[in-house]
This record gives structure tokens, sequence and C-alpha cells, in this order.
């Protein structure tokens, strides 16, 4: 089957490409890019994270409680983190647990 999608495949649109660089981790993950776009968006992902490792960098703050040996610490961070890269892009919709398409 694939050598046959293969065969009918000409060519392939790619639309908002993004290489996760760090100039791109940043824009997206760290405050002074889409936090200025999508506020509130921004202000949803930051409420994941305790309160006293909001002001710091979020994305280390993330990663520290992602990486915790602590089950419980590890899925209220996830919780936090659902489609926030999809609320930072995607206007019109709903911000807070919006989906990707």
């Amino acid at each position: 089957m694939l050598r046959t999608m293969l065969r009918r495949v000409t060519g392939l649109v790619l639309r908002g490409i993004c290489l996760m660089r760090p100039q791109e981790i940043d824009w997206m993950y760290r405050p002074g890019g889409a936090s200025l776009l999508k506020p509130v968006a921004w202000a949803n992902f930051v409420e994941g994270l305790p309160t006293d490792l909001r002001q710091g960098d979020v994305l280390s703050s993330y990663l520290q409680l992602l990486t915790s040996p602590d089950a419980a610490t590890r899925d209220r961070a996830v919780r936090g983190l659902p489609g926030c890269q999809w609320r930072a892009v995607k206007a019109g919709r709903r911000m807070c647990g919006a989906a990707p398409p």
C-alpha cells in the first residue's frame, strides 16, 4: 500500500513548520514571543505550574516537574501541557483546552 501511495504523491506542502531551533523554542515557550500574541493561552500554560515556579524559566520549571521522581508531581505537570503549542498558534478557538485539528 505504501508503494502505491508513494507513486501517487507528486508533492507535499508543509505549512507552519517549527524545527525546534533554540530561537523557536524561546518564542513558543518563554515570555516575549507567543505570550504576547496569546496572553490568555500563556496564562493558562503558566498556571499549570506551582506558584513558586511561575516567575522563572517556565520551560525549565516544567522539565523539573516532568522529571520528578514523584508520580503525582509528574501527573500535575502533564495536565498543564495539553495542547499548549496549539493554543499558542490557533486563532478564533477557545484558548483553554483547545485540541489540535
